[in-house]
């Protein structure tokens, strides 16, 4: 079988090639041969379909900067032949962030839900229990948290809403999910405070038949809706079909039973999108402040899963000017664990720590970054949180901005990393250039940029300023008001952080 020739081997000596019409093409061409080991591929062939998956698409990024060409991570899956993507090099595309004129009037319309969340407005914050909850989402790293604060805190019963995927059982991916990242804590509870409900947002009825749909509607209290695609890749309908239709699905849920939903969002639909794509440019000729009174300012929503999650935030708002008792919850960049650095099961996939990667591997980074923070919200202290605000429910407050505005200012950061072991050179921006340059002309050294290479602007340089400013003013002051308070980012959680990465063998570092 090994010697055989692959079934799209075969088809490509028998069909048409279409080959390069110019010097971009040819480029591209050279670097799909090349990335995916093949000698002859038609310009119109579909990379992913020719065995390209997302690793290999973040190699040709690579490989295009080493020839001076920037391509965008998110085209290469929406433009996914050599022929198409020269075209979005000369700027030939269109963009999924179109706002009509129609959804611009429905926004506005939010805008007298949004305004009562403000810090003046505080008043009558009483404790409601959740009852009994239903958690979608569990098995993320953000619902398996919220898992965790709703037993400590609660007392109801929590279902949580999972599917059987690729040949494993929702019940043992359950257990796995509860194993990973509490160990045996909770197995005295399954089957009875948590109970396992197999389904899926993304069908009507979640999957359910009708009579599991109804039952489940009347022995619930409150939805917490956390399940999402957070993959920073992919095609807009991977994103839509869960990210709005799975939402259509429970806010439909939560309008029949008459329940209380939490949906969680996040930030990155302020159009400050640092989690996802650090270069994306807003076409503001100032700053603009981003709180939660906001909804749609004119921020650029282009990248697919921001696009998704303001569309799923308009189908909750929608609903709540309806009468939908909702809160929804913006994340910010969530975490380890404050308590001993535990981190998500799919770690790799994390931007932020992929940016991190990056730079220990390279062992630099410009100097112009000290004017910068960087914001840490441990994942165990914003489930709590979350339970918090939600056991706190009160009809007219609509948007929280969940993250921790204690800052790790960058030049701390860098003294920090310092004392546990890991330094980071500061170069100028010149000679970070150089350093770039050199190690893109090393097949070996050139992968060093994988968790960076979104990040770069038009003059090569690391861009993680945005001209769409956060604000949390209203959700900290509704914190304070129920005893919640952000933890400090110290040496002892940093350490532990990469401590526990460098455990696992993700990172390459000896922390003292």
């Amino acid at each position: 079988k090994k010697a055989l020739p692959s079934p799209l081997e075969t088809e490509n000596t028998s069909k048409e090639i279409t080959l390069p019409e110019n010097e971009t093409e040819k480029i591209i061409l050279e670097i799909f041969k090349k990335i995916l080991n093949k000698d002859v591929i038609s310009t119109t062939d579909d990379f992913f379909e020719i065995g390209g998956d997302s690793l290999g698409a973040m190699k040709i990024q690579i490989e295009a900067l080493s020839h001076g060409i920037k391509i965008e991570y998110s085209d290469i899956f929406t433009h996914s032949s050599v022929k198409e993507l020269a075209n979005v090099i000369k700027n030939i595309k269109t963009s999924n962030g179109k706002i009509s004129d129609v959804d611009k009037k429905r926004y506005l319309a939010y805008n007298k839900l949004l305004e009562k969340n403000n810090i003046n407005n505080i008043k009558n914050i009483n404790y409601s229990s959740l009852g009994n909850t239903l958690l979608t989402g569990f098995t993320g790293f953000l619902g398996a948290h919220i898992l965790d604060s709703f037993l400590k805190k609660e007392k109801g019963i929590i279902y949580c809403l999972i599917r059987d995927k690729e040949n494993v059982p929702a019940m043992q991916r359950l257990k796995n999910t509860l194993h990973f990242y509490f160990e045996d804590r909770y197995d005295k509870y399954i089957g009875n405070r948590i109970k396992l409900i197999n389904g899926d947002i993304v069908y009507e009825n979640l999957g359910l038949t009708e009579k599991e749909y109804k039952n489940l509607g009347k022995n619930i209290n409150t939805v917490i809706h956390s399940a999402a695609l957070v993959k920073h890749y992919g095609t807009y309908k991977d994103f839509e079909e869960i990210n709005v239709i799975g939402t259509r699905n429970v806010v439909k849920l939560c309008k029949e039973f008459n329940l209380r939903m939490m949906h969680i969002s996040t930030i990155s639909v302020s159009g400050n999108v640092l989690a996802e794509q650090a270069n994306i440019k807003n076409d503001f000729k100032e700053d603009q402040f981003y709180d939660e009174t906001n909804f749609y300012i004119g921020q650029n929503i282009e990248n697919l899963y921001v696009n998704s999650k303001f569309r799923g935030e308009d189908i909750v708002l929608d609903a709540i000017s309806k009468g939908l008792q909702a809160y929804i919850l913006r994340m910010g960049n969530l975490t380890s664990r404050f308590s001993e650095g535990k981190f998500q099961q799919n770690h790799f996939e994390n931007a932020f720590v992929n940016r991190f990667k990056s730079i220990l591997q390279i062992g630099y980074a410009p100097d112009y970054l000290l004017k910068g923070y960087v914001e840490f919200t441990p994942i165990d202290y914003c489930a709590d949180a979350i339970i918090d605000i939600a056991s706190h429910y009160n009809k007219d407050y609509t948007v929280f901005h969940l993250l921790n505005d204690k800052h790790v200012p960058m030049n701390r950061l860098c003294v920090e990393l310092e004392k546990i072991g890991i330094p980071v050179k500061l170069v100028s921006s010149e000679k970070f250039k150089e350093i770039i340059d050199n190690l893109l002309k090393d097949d070996k050294t050139k992968n060093y940029l994988q968790g960076i290479i979104n990040d770069f602007d038009e003059n090569q340089e690391l861009s993680y300023e945005s001209n769409v400013k956060i604000k949390s003013n209203f959700t900290k002051k509704f914190l304070e008001t129920i005893g919640f308070d952000w933890p400090y980012i110290d040496t002892n959680y940093l350490k532990n952080y990469f401590k526990y990465l460098g455990d696992i063998g993700y990172f390459n570092v000896h922390i003292k």
